[in-house]
């Protein structure tokens, strides 16, 4: 797989958030019966030609499949947002409706794969200088971590983009989800998702609703795509170690899924290479390494590409959380 030019600034978050539920034995030790819902949303913009844009949809499909199996989730109790479906504000139209649904019994698990990073690496990205660099500058902390959303065509001016929407700042989202009456569990999976966690955590510390952050790489690091180059790598060990005859809770797929995901990092950042050029652009002042291909090419960072995933469970509960693998109820 390619690493893209300037990835430390466009790497998405392609963070990736996800919520394990509960069948209604479960929720009802919590506080009486309740149901389990799971909001998935995956962005992939036309405007990236950096991966397969199906990537996206394959890995909201994965996670509606599989948590719907493992975690007992209705069919009516699945919200899926992808392609042009997945702006910022469907994102939140989707909770302000659920909201409506929700009660203090349920539980709401959100998988996010969407792009991010500090307000001030995307307009440094877009080179808003002058007039344009003073409103970012005027109206917007530098290093408050923003989520990039669908939009058809790409954003130019990063200020505008947070005011249309098109951007969602990291608490515009936590105060969106601590609206609702529900327990939430976050999962992110991205480039850059640790830097998100962070920003995730922070907020989170306020929340009353939210008690499980999950991300599926470093605070810099990338969140690789498969060896097969059809869903991100993390999503794709976390649906898979769900069906494992020996991992039986929540907690156990996700620390199965942490480990298994450095691994298959490991091996795929062994064979990739960039263009020396992108390497100068995404490391100024660090000396490119001498080792060129014929090409031009060069290996990345072994830090950069080998994704090690991060969680927090403040109240264990959805570490806990049973793995029936029975069919979801209708």
């Amino acid at each position: 797989m390619r690493v893209i030019s300037l990835l430390r600034a466009i790497a998405g978050l392609s963070l990736a958030m996800s919520l394990a539920a509960t069948s209604p034995a479960h929720s009802a030790s919590e506080s009486g019966p309740g149901k389990t819902y799971l909001l998935a949303v995956g962005v992939c913009p036309p405007y990236r030609q950096d991966f397969p844009s199906a990537v996206c949809k394959t890995a909201v499909d994965a996670v509606v499949a599989n948590f719907s199996d493992a975690l007992g989730i209705g069919k009516t109790d699945i919200v899926a947002l992808t392609d042009k479906d997945a702006t910022g504000a469907g994102l939140l139209a989707a909770l302000a409706d659920l909201r409506t649904r929700l009660t203090a019994a349920d539980r709401l698990i959100v998988y996010l794969n969407a792009h991010g990073d500090t307000f001030g690496l995307w307009s440094g990205y877009y080179g808003a200088g002058g007039a344009i660099g003073e409103i970012n500058a005027r109206f917007y902390d530098p290093d408050e971590y923003v989520l990039v959303f669908w939009t058809k065509d790409e954003p130019t001016v990063p200020a505008l983009a947070l005011a249309q929407k098109d951007w969602l700042t990291v608490e515009e989202v936590v105060d969106a989800i601590d609206a609702l009456p529900a327990r939430v569990a976050l999962i992110l999976d991205s480039c850059s998702s640790g830097r998100a966690f962070s920003s995730m955590h922070l907020n989170v510390k306020e929340s009353p609703r939210i008690d499980f952050v999950l991300a599926s790489s470093g605070y810099e690091q990338i969140s690789n795509i498969n060896l097969a180059r059809t869903m991100p790598l993390f999503t794709e060990q976390l649906v898979n170690a769900l069906n494992l005859p020996m991992v039986g809770e929540f907690g156990q797929a996700v620390a199965h899924a942490r480990m298994t995901t450095v691994l298959q990092a490991a091996a795929l950042c062994s064979t990739m290479i960039i263009p020396v050029a992108t390497f100068a652009q995404m490391f100024p002042g660090v000396p490119v390494p001498a080792e060129a291909t014929h090409d031009k090419m060069v290996s990345p960072p072994m830090w950069l590409c080998v994704q090690v995933p991060s969680v927090a469970d403040f109240s264990g509960k959805m570490s806990a959380l049973p793995l029936y693998r029975t069919t979801a109820p209708k």
